[in-house]
C-alpha cells in the first residue's frame, strides 16, 4: 500500500470519525438547570408530536400545540401533562414506556426522542411543565446586564455585556 492510499485512508476514517461524533453531539449537550418552555420544549413537540397532536390530526382527541388540551383529559380520560407528576403525566409515560405499543412516538413515524429530549421533557414536568404562549405573542422584557467583577469599567449595559464576554453566553447559538 502507499503512502497516498495510507494517508487517505485515515483521512477519510478521521472524517468518518468526526461526522458520527457531530451526528451524537446533539445528546450530548447539557440540560438547561431551569427548563423553559419556548426554548427546550416547544422545538421537541413540534419536532416529534405535533403532526398527530396538532391542528391537523388530532389523535386521540389530543393536541400538544394547546396549552388547555396538553393539561386537559384526553379521549382515554388520561391526562398528558401533570404539572410536577410525571407518573400521572401520560405525556411522560409514553415516553419513557419500553414497550413497543405504547411508545411516543410510534415507531412508524419514523421520530424518535434522543435520551437528552428525553430527560429535557423529565425535567420540565418535574419544575412544573410552565407552558408558555408563542414568543412572537410574549411581552418584551428587559434582561438584567451582567455583573462585572471590574465595576468602574463599565458605564451602562452595553459595557457590561461587552466586558462579560463570552464568559455568560450572551451571544452563543442556541440551536435554533
Amino acid at each position: 500500500m502507499s503512502l497516498r492510499t495510507t494517508f487517505g485512508s485515515s483521512i477519510a476514517a478521521l472524517l468518518l470519525l468526526v461526522g458520527v461524533q457531530a451526528q451524537d453531539s446533539k445528546s450530548l449537550v447539557a440540560i438547561p438547570e431551569r427548563v423553559v418552555f419556548n426554548r427546550d420544549i416547544r422545538p421537541i413537540l413540534s419536532d416529534n408530536c405535533v403532526q398527530c397532536h396538532g391542528p391537523g390530526t388530532r389523535k386521540g382527541n389530543l393536541r400538544l400545540d394547546l396549552r388547555d388540551s396538553a393539561f386537559g383529559p384526553a379521549e382515554s380520560g388520561k391526562i398528558a401533562l401533570v404539572p410536577g407528576d410525571l407518573e400521572k403525566s401520560e405525556l411522560w409515560q409514553r415516553i419513557s414506556t419500553t414497550e413497543t405499543g405504547d411508545k411516543m412516538p410510534p415507531r412508524k413515524s419514523g421520530k424518535k426522542l434522543t435520551p437528552r429530549e428525553v430527560a429535557v421533557i423529565k425535567r420540565w414536568i418535574e419544575q412544573g411543565a410552565q407552558w408558555q404562549g408563542h414568543w412572537a405573542f410574549l411581552p418584551l422584557e428587559k434582561p438584567a446586564a451582567p455583573k462585572t467583577r471590574d465595576g468602574g469599567w463599565a458605564r451602562g449595559a452595553v459595557d457590561a455585556y461587552i466586558h462579560a464576554g463570552g464568559k455568560i453566553g450572551v451571544l452563543v447559538e442556541v440551536g435554533v
